[in-house]
């Protein structure tokens, strides 16, 4: 986890008793992501991408720094590449890192106005852009030569986003809902359905049936039962202003804004189908 200055690392095999490990400086981190044993922080105002060995979690070391596009506001990482979007500079970056102490910029692309978050399932990129209501899928298959696939709008700015099982679900803090498009044929993302949510959701995680969901508006956790989209059931409510949100083994880790503390959460068990 990130406070913006600083990342922290934390034991939660017993989620009842999470137990701090250590600790290492960040430059104005928006996101992290772990991958192995290195974590990637995107640092929306320093412009930079920083990996850190985490081997060792009691002591991370800082491996290297790589300047990316203005604002980047996240980073995706999968098959030894890093995906950084870059929000004041509306572009997709493509690094090989299978050496993570020396990234190398492989392409860049240009998105829509302002990619707010990016995700990559296979040889495809998801890319959701705030100033433009839009989700763009990009075929990366060659990483040395992306091409957009194709690309829908969404609801209002569109903030973050998750794909799982041929669905991407986009969060709408404009509109106050989670939109979930069919994206089994990249090209043609479909409308399946929509989720009201509380005022301004901006972060996102889906795990089997279950969405999670933070709202910046009314300072809430959400947790919906996705599997009929007809008819989505609120399962629970935790009263948490969040500013990061991540599901591991059915618990729900948050960042309470307000006390500066890490909380673990039960992720509630859906209702059997009558």
């Amino acid at each position: 986890m990130t406070n913006g200055s600083r990342l922290q690392l934390f034991d939660v095999r017993d989620p009842a008793a999470p137990v701090p490990l250590g600790d290492t400086p960040s430059r104005s981190t928006s996101e992290v992501v772990i991958a192995d044993t290195v974590a990637y922080a995107v640092n929306f105002n320093d412009a930079s991408l920083e990996l850190f060995n985490i081997r060792n979690p009691t002591r991370p070391v800082p491996l290297a720094r790589f300047a990316t596009g203005a604002q980047p506001s996240a980073v995706a990482v999968a098959g030894g590449r890093a995906y950084v979007v870059s929000s004041a500079d509306s572009k997709l970056q493509i690094l090989d890192v299978q050496r993570p102490a020396a990234p190398r910029l492989l392409s860049s692309i240009d998105t829509d106005e302002a990619p707010y978050d990016v995700a990559v399932v296979g040889t495809v990129a998801y890319v959701v852009n705030h100033g433009r209501n839009s989700l763009q899928a990009f075929d990366v298959r060659n990483p040395a030569a992306p091409r957009l696939l194709g690309r829908c709008d969404t609801g209002l700015a569109p903030f973050s986003l998750a794909v799982a099982e041929d669905r991407a679900y986009v969060n709408c803090p404009g509109s106050d809902q989670v939109q979930v498009f069919d994206v089994r044929n990249p090209a043609r993302p479909a409308l399946l359905g929509q989720i009201a949510t509380a005022s301004r959701p901006v972060n996102l995680v889906v795990r089997g049936s279950a969405l999670c969901v933070t709202s910046a508006g009314e300072e809430k956790v959400q947790v919906f039962d996705v599997r009929n989209l007809k008819t989505p059931k609120l399962l629970v409510e935790y009263p948490i202003q969040t500013i990061g949100l991540a599901v591991e083994n059915q618990v729900v880790y948050a960042l309470d804004k307000d006390k500066n503390q890490l909380l673990l959460l039960k992720l509630p068990a859906a209702p059997a189908p009558k």
